[in-house]
């Protein structure tokens, strides 16, 4: 027998690191303050008596059983298996005898918890339920696992709702009567160290009631697009269209004063083979291969099966639409579908719907032929893992985009690269209809749209979205979350010291739970912090004129939260409750429903005058998509989209200011939420991004703000932009010349990433040039080929946008010059006959008569940084003596604030060493007064005989500096 062992576990303050443990006796506070103290299923376990069970391992697992009143859900005790070891296998719990189960169930639910848990890295661990039937047919139920070692039921559907379908390995019919066998635990440390513990409480094997649903909020209401043509690409140019029938085919025809585009259908296969396109004498399919799959029986059926036995049962030309009926039969089945087609500006537009409930997929097929054509990466247009591309071949661009805003399918996805006969490319994937819990199908209903133009930004897709109400009002605001909690903000107040301005704060989970309370749908604050100390801090952050936000986030939950219940959870289609992304998924309507009221709670409690929206715009609707066929839209990722840009708007409301979201798909919610991470997706990064900026710029930037490139680590891999820990690090060069180019506005550094100076640097440097460009659209891009800027159509032909030397005009005369280049090549730039030379993660900034901001070498000087702006001016010689301007400085880095009536104020920045500004520069900013007062000596700094303003070392971040008083004025 192996000695008891006592789990410790190493407190953290946020969630990267090892969870903390219960305290003796505790119970989930959450369960408690509801009073949830009975399971409302019927238990057939409920571990308190574990005389006669068991426990058998594999793998050299070492493990105790005992019966324990130190971590519980229900009742007085659970039970505790202690790893004592980090040996892998399967740990299998056994009571006496098999227990007999009652015959009418489908469904099973226990509660689980472990520790220690460390967040993405594990242990991993997996629950299986044991079943053996009345002639020893032993079967293998499969339950999710549980989260960062808080307690969490685990749920599963063992039949579907349908009572046909069975959930379980093998997936045979059980003979009754049934027993329970065995809890299975399959057991991997990953790099933990032991002991493990696992608790389990409560296990319970019934028949679910399944009742109706009600939501206070009606799907009419969810939010609609702002053009009827919603994402129909935008042209430059008035193009004209036309049908034209020629013989047994139709021509549909997109002509403007530069290119003529021919969309061919001939309507003999009812299948997207019918449609070719015709564009400067080259004709390809741009969906070869494309069309309906059905499902038949236990059969799928593609487009290209040669069984398929297809009629063409009508057809209509009337008020430009070409409107084609069709019948498919294979051996004894029938369906029965619909393609619609037109045509709007470039764009042929393909109305797909079935009528008999028996297509599960559209698929858009490959392009072809198009001989050496490539496709390319939009950064910002992504489906997550697997993004669409734009197909560039000799002067066409090519895209195919089914509408998000009209489709009825499960989920989209997407493809690329080439088939496997090298013959077609791909460009996207296509639409899949899941069944539902009833064993239905939807029928299908799909908007397609292929554009073909020569300019590559017409095939982008528009976003009829609403613009963001706040992009004035924040233009100026750097943003950034806290770890920590309310009382790690010391260095905040630093930054204020500093000069920083219109910082958005918000803070992360950590500062809503210690470690055992769920994760999200919370409206208090952590415990061990208190709703007091969290409004008393955000109080002091506004009254810095900053921006206070807690954590939210609605679409998530755990058993232990006090809003838990099935019902309110989406269903896959075998009925489980999904749970992905370590809490079970909401259902749509369920979470717009919570939120109208926890949200003004939420408010009212802390005072915040923005919010943060965790989860909601980062990851795809159609992951994990309700297929419940109780639920309105039942199968249909769309209401998750609606549902989510609703929450962001009604969260506008609540909060009484912007939201911002956790980014990854932010182009489809770009103006329901006023700000997201500018995160381009794990799979992206710096490294593998093409760093063509237009979609961005052209679609997202008009309607919301995009932070930084996300924060560091969403950009690099997590440690490589590390060191040097200063501001001269290339990597955080890099990371604001990028958010530059994108139009985003600033990430705030955190000082122990980069030390103070580059936490101020983050700010100063990026601050006075996103105000030119936040809300103000963009009226050229171009890339540097090595000789000129040349557009981005011409960049993508001829492989020059791989330079990553980025040109931007916005239409208020800005200009920005960008070098993401990643092999080190310098860019040279002349502006009012001054010349720049721009290295690899510099930029320049440029608006007549307005603003100068830069990061390169000019004047004579090696790299340096300078703003010029009617707000301020930063100068950093990277530690060398230079002079700009009317402005030397001997060491370090400077902000000379020239935006207040009447002063001045130098923002003494560390290292910071022998400040000097000129009598002109001084009469410049306003203070006239000072060039009567030569070879005077003031508080913190002195007037030589020709009025130079000099200061040496301050003993203060902060001196300003006034025309109307003798003498300086610190201030902290």
């Amino acid at each position: 027998m192996h000695h008891h062992h006592v789990v410790k576990i190493v407190v953290s303050c946020f969630l990267m690191f090892v969870q903390p443990g219960w305290v003796h006796g505790n119970r989930p506070s959450e369960m408690t303050e509801v009073r949830r103290d009975v399971s409302p299923y019927p238990e057939l376990v409920n571990f308190e008596n574990l005389d006669g069970w068991k426990l058998e391992t594999t793998g050299g697992i070492d493990a105790d059983l005992s019966k324990t009143d130190e971590s519980i859900v229900y009742g007085t005790h659970s039970a505790k298996i202690v790893v004592n070891n980090s040996s892998s296998g399967k740990i299998s719990l056994l009571p006496p005898e098999p227990i007999a189960i009652a015959s009418d169930f489908d469904t099973v639910n226990m509660w689980t918890r472990y520790v220690p848990y460390k967040y993405c890295v594990g242990p991993n661990i997996k629950f299986y339920i044991v079943l053996e039937d009345n002639q020893a047919q032993t079967y293998r139920v499969d339950l999710e696992c549980g989260y960062f070692g808080v307690w969490e039921i685990l749920n599963t559907r063992i039949i579907a709702p349908d009572g046909k379908r069975l959930n379980y390995e093998p997936p045979a019919k059980m003979v009754q009567p049934v027993r329970f066998r065995s809890i299975d635990i399959e057991f991997a440390p990953a790099n933990l160290q032991p002991p493990f513990t696992i608790y389990l409480d409560s296990l319970s094997i019934f028949k679910e009631e399944l009742k109706p649903l009600k939501y206070k909020y009606s799907i009419d209401n969810l939010p609609k697009p702002t053009t009827m043509d919603t994402i129909l690409p935008i042209t430059k140019k008035t193009v004209n269209n036309k049908i034209q029938q020629i013989e047994n085919y139709y021509e549909l025809i997109c002509e403007d004063d530069e290119a003529k585009i021919v969309y061919r259908i001939l309507p003999e296969k009812g299948t997207l083979n019918d449609v070719k396109a015709e564009y400067a004498g080259k004709e390809f399919w741009p969906c070869y291969d494309g069309g309906i799959v059905f499902k038949f029986g236990d059969e799928i059926i593609r487009p290209e099966n040669s069984q398929l036995q297809v009629e063409n049962t009508s057809i209509h030309l009337k008020d430009n639409l070409l409107d084609t009926h069709w019948k498919l039969r294979y051996k004894d089945y029938a369906a029965e579908y619909r393609l619609i087609y037109q045509v709007k500006k470039k764009s042929l537009i393909i109305d797909i719907s079935t009528e008999n409930n028996n297509g599960i997929e559209v698929v858009l097929g490959s392009a072809k032929p198009l001989p050496g054509a490539k496709s390319i990466q939009v950064p910002y247009l992504r489906f997550e893992d697997t993004s669409p591309q734009i197909i560039s071949y000799k002067d066409l661009f090519l895209s195919c985009f089914l509408d998000w805003w009209s489709s009825d399918s499960t989920m989209l996805y997407a493809k690329n690269g080439f088939t496997e006969d090298g013959q077609g490319i791909f460009c996207n994937g296509g639409a899949q209809y899941f069944p539902l819990t009833n064993g239905n199908y939807n029928n299908i209903k799909e908007r397609l749209f292929i554009t073909i133009s020569r300019d590559f930004q017409e095939v982008l897709p528009n976003i009829p979205n609403p613009k963001s109400p706040y992009l004035d009002k924040y233009k100026c605001s750097s943003w950034r979350w806290l770890y920590g909690g309310p009382r790690k903000i010391d260095w905040v107040r630093q930054l204020h010291d500093y000069g920083v301005e219109n910082f958005m704060v918000r803070f992360h989970a950590d500062g809503m739970r210690d470690g055992n309370e769920s994760y999200s749908l919370r409206e208090y604050s952590a415990p061990s912090i208190g709703d007091k100390l969290f409004r008393e801090v955000g109080q002091e952050l506004k009254d810095m004129g900053y921006g206070f936000a807690v954590y939210s986030s609605y679409i998530g939950i755990e058993g232990i939260n006090k809003n838990f219940d099935l019902d309110i959870l989406n269903r896959d289609m075998l009925g489980n409750t999904t749970a992905k992304f370590l809490r079970y998924r909401v259902k749509p309507l369920a979470f717009v429903d919570i939120h109208s009221e926890m949200a003004p709670r939420i408010h009212k409690l802390f005072g915040t005058n923005f919010s943060y929206l965790d989860v909601h715009a980062a990851r795809a609707p159609w992951r994990d998509t309700d297929c419940d066929s109780r639920s309105p839209m039942p199968g249909m990722f769309r209401l998750d989209f609606l549902a989510n840009a609703q929450v962001m708007l009604n969260d506008r409301i609540a909060h009484e200011g912007p939201v911002w979201s956790e980014g990854g798909m932010q182009f489809l919610y770009a103006g329901f939420v006023d700000a997201t991470y500018g995160y381009m997706g794990h799979e992206t990064r710096w490294d593998k991004s093409t760093d063509i900026v237009d979609f961005d710029l052209l679609r997202l930037h008009p309607r919301m703000i995009s932070i930084g490139m996300g924060d560091l680590p969403m950009y690099y891999k997590k440690t490589q932009f590390r060191e040097p820990r200063n501001r001269f690090n290339p990597w955080l060069d890099r990371f604001i010349a990028a958010t530059i180019a994108y139009g985003h506005a600033a990430w705030q550094v955190y000082p122990a990433d980069f030390e103070l100076g580059g936490a101020l640097k983050s700010y100063f440097l990026t601050n006075a040039v996103q105000s030119c460009y936040i809300g103000v659209d963009v009226e050229e891009i171009g890339y540097f080929d090595g000789s000129k800027i040349v557009d981005t159509s011409k960049a993508i032909q001829t492989d020059a946008y791989l330079r990553r030397q980025i040109y931007v005009r916005y239409k208020n005369g800005l200009q920005i010059w960008s070098n993401l280049n990643h092999d080190n090549l310098d860019w040279k730039i002349e502006i009012n006959n001054s010349a720049y030379v721009i290295p690899s993660g510099g930029f320049v900034a440029f608006k007549q008569n307005d603003l100068l901001a830069y990061s390169a070498k000019t004047n004579g000087y090696e790299r340096h940084e300078y703003v010029r702006s009617p707000a301020y001016i930063y100068l950093d010689g990277r530690d060398k003596p230079i002079a700009i301007e009317g402005i030397k400085l001997a060491k370090g880095a400077c902000a000379i604030k020239t935006g207040c009536k009447d002063k001045f104020i130098v923002c003494a920045l560390p290292d910071f060493e022998k400040l000097a500004i000129s009598p002109a520069l001084i009469k410049q900013i306003g203070c006239v007064s000072l060039e009567t007062k030569r070879s005077r000596t003031f508080n913190n700094f002195k007037i030589d005989e020709n009025g130079w303003l000099n200061i040496d070392k301050p003993n203060s971040p902060k001196i300003i500096i006034s025309s109307n008083n003798d003498s300086s004025v610190t201030n902290n």
